[in-house]
């Protein structure tokens, strides 16, 4: 991540380059530093063999001019072009908003001074710092000049307000423009509270999106990005909650999104009559598309602002939030999707919420964007919404008979990622999910992760996820498959890994991982002495080798005097000498033992089964008066 001077590195077997892209993001003014910011991303894609994308990391990071020379005779467009120049951040089609900045920044320090003068000291907003983003939308890309008057020339001015609050009643042209310059005023934070105190603005523009913003959408955007300004802040969401913006964008959001679904229709009866494509008609359709997803775009950040307050997102979702949430799944803007996931991300954490986020449809968009390569955003946020629901069973019953399980099997295979671990454990923590599980190819991809881990002890996250499947005989078998039991053996006697041991223990209680870890009997018995002061390790040990039904074993009487195994029983019988857990396992394992005749005559010389019991021996205990003693207890006692 440093300077960015190799595009393509080397990255360890399943992952053999990485890709470096450095993306430019909001540019905006500090006016406390006197300063301009821009913020821009670092991405670093990790590329498989096939030059598939499999992870991306992303940091983001900040760049600040400092304009220590700026005053009221500055030239400004010459500061611009400097500014670009020396900053490669900033492509030369953002001059306009650097100039525009700039001006800001130079009235700010103006303002400052004249304050100064007058004795007046602080901002009339105390979270202007908070409200970066306000131009942001209005000012990026495509919409920088949305409704602007063309060819007016006229500067906006606060003092001129109510002269453009009475030109939004003059008709559809005349409030496009007046809305456009509200708008200028608006990108500055410290006029938001003067705007905000005019007591028909905010009416006004709920109304004339309401009315006009139908007919005309660069209206609608001015007064949503207006409106934007104003949610952006806290402090002001009452006045947008009483004049009803929330439910008025709601219902802009239903009818674009019905004006979506019906050219979709008709764009495809009409393919379907063309002989040839009309590439005219193609590209005024993604121009309607791109502009309205736009308007889409400011819509929910202006919902998921009032959302705050969890009341008002009560409500919001009982007036239809999440259907209009999954429609958006379906679109092409990966933006406005991220959006969206971000928006049902944060639905998904109250349980009222859950009934609506089940939707088939809307798990098939969740899906789409957990597999998608066009945003290296897209697949986290989706990935997020999925976990948030991993909580709820009946969630998890919808996600079994979604594509998301295949998708996450498809991640899996990919890589570890902690955040899909966790998903999948949360899927496994049923039976019927870890046998739907065991249907897909996780077991295997998970065994591969297991023995490729470098660290010294495995991650919870892989390791929980492992030793839950462990309890499916299928998803057992494939763990074990292909050496992988031997692997994991010979892990174990290097690492001395408890949650490792865990997951064994969960495998040999099938008989074909069993088998495959016979073999290694003695090195196990072998490892129990080097934890003699471990309890939670020898409780471990103990219930492996219940596991591995050791009388199959024909050398088995030799390991046992060789390894002293009954003297290690005898150990863990004595009376305080090991918890209940480990006693019953302690027993287990007699049991299995017994199975062989050679080592159940063993066991009986040894006085472990009667002798001590019958001689009253105080500090002695056997297997039989461990029967009289737990007689209440079925474990004990079976």
């Amino acid at each position: 991540r440093g300077n960015g001077s190799n595009d393509m590195e080397p990255r360890g077997d399943d992952a053999r380059y990485m890709r470096r892209k450095v993306k430019a993001g909001l540019i905006e003014a500090d006016h406390e530093e006197c300063a301009i910011v821009v913020h821009y991303e670092i991405e670093a894609t990790v590329l498989g063999e096939a030059g598939e994308p499999i992870v991306a990391e992303r940091s983001e990071n900040v760049k600040v001019i400092r304009l220590k020379t700026l005053t009221d005779s500055s030239d400004i467009e010459r500061l611009a072009g400097d500014i670009l120049s020396k900053c490669k951040l900033i492509h030369e089609s953002k001059l306009g908003r650097v100039e525009d900045l700039l001006r800001q920044l130079q009235q700010g320090q103006a303002k400052a001074r004249r304050s100064v003068r007058d004795g007046v000291g602080g901002g009339a907003i105390s979270r202007a710092r908070q409200a970066a983003q306000v131009g942001a939308l209005s000012n990026s890309g495509s919409s920088a000049h949305v409704g602007t008057p063309s060819g007016s020339g006229e500067v906006a001015q606060l003092s001129r307000l109510d002269d453009y609050v009475e030109r939004m009643y003059d008709g559809t042209e005349a409030a496009t423009a007046a809305t456009a310059l509200v708008l200028e005023l608006a990108r500055v934070p410290e006029q938001l509270e003067a705007l905000i105190e005019n007591e028909t603005l905010v009416g006004l523009l709920v109304r004339l999106l309401r009315e006009e913003g139908r007919k005309s959408q660069d209206l609608a955007l001015n007064c949503l990005y207006v409106l934007y300004a104003f949610s952006s802040f806290a402090q002001f969401h009452p006045f947008l909650v009483n004049a009803g913006v929330g439910s008025q964008i709601l219902q802009h959001v239903g009818l674009e999104c019905k004006r979506h679904e019906i050219r979709e229709k008709e764009r495809a009866r009409d393919k379907e009559r063309a002989e040839k494509p009309d590439r005219d008609r193609d590209k005024r359709h993604k121009l309607q598309t791109r502009k309205q997803d736009r308007l889409l775009y400011v819509c929910f950040h202006i919902l998921l602002h009032l959302a705050e307050e969890p009341e008002i997102e009560r409500k919001m979702a009982k007036k239809g939030l999440t259907p209009l949430l999954a429609s958006i799944l379906k679109r092409d803007n990966s933006e406005l999707r991220v959006l969206a996931l971000a928006f049902l991300k944060k639905l998904a954490v109250f349980k009222e919420n859950l009934p609506a986020l089940r939707d088939a449809s809307l798990l098939a968009g969740v899906a789409a964007a957990c597999g998608s390569s066009s945003s290296e955003e897209l697949p986290l946020t989706a990935l997020r919404v999925v976990y948030n629901l991993s909580f709820d069973p009946h969630a998890r019953k919808a996600i079994f008979a979604s594509p998301v399980l295949s998708k996450l099997a498809v991640l899996i295979r990919r890589r570890s990622h902690p955040l899909v671990l966790r998903i999948l454990y949360l899927l496994s923590v049923e039976q019927r999910g870890r046998e739907a599980l065991a249907k897909t190819d996780v077991p295997v991809s998970l065994r591969k992760h297991v023995l490729a881990c470098s660290d010294a002890q495995l991650p919870a996250e892989l390791a929980g996820l492992a030793i839950n499947l462990a309890t499916a005989s299928r998803a057992a078998d494939a763990l074990a498959a292909e050496g992988g039991m031997r692997h994991l053996l010979e892990r174990l006697l290097q690492t001395h890994d408890l949650v490792l041991l865990k997951l064994i223990r969960a495998l040999v209680a099938h008989d074909g991982p069993a088998s495959a870890a016979a073999p290694l009997t003695a090195e196990l018995l072998g490892l129990t002495r080097q934890v003699v002061d471990d309890e939670h390790m020898r409780l471990e040990l103990l219930g492996t080798l219940s596991g591995l039904r050791l009388a199959r074993l024909p050398d088995l009487p030799r390991l046992v005097e060789r390894y002293s195994l009954i003297e290690l029983l005898r150990q863990h019988m004595a009376p305080g000498a090991a918890q209940d857990d480990a006693l019953l396992e302690a027993v287990v394992l007699a049991g299995e033992l017994a199975g062989s005749a050679k080592v159940a005559v063993m066991l009986l010389s040894s006085g472990l089964v009667f002798r001590d019991s019958m001689a009253g021996g105080p500090t002695t205990r056997t297997l039989y008066s461990l029967l009289t003693e737990r007689q209440e207890d079925d474990e004990f006692v079976v």
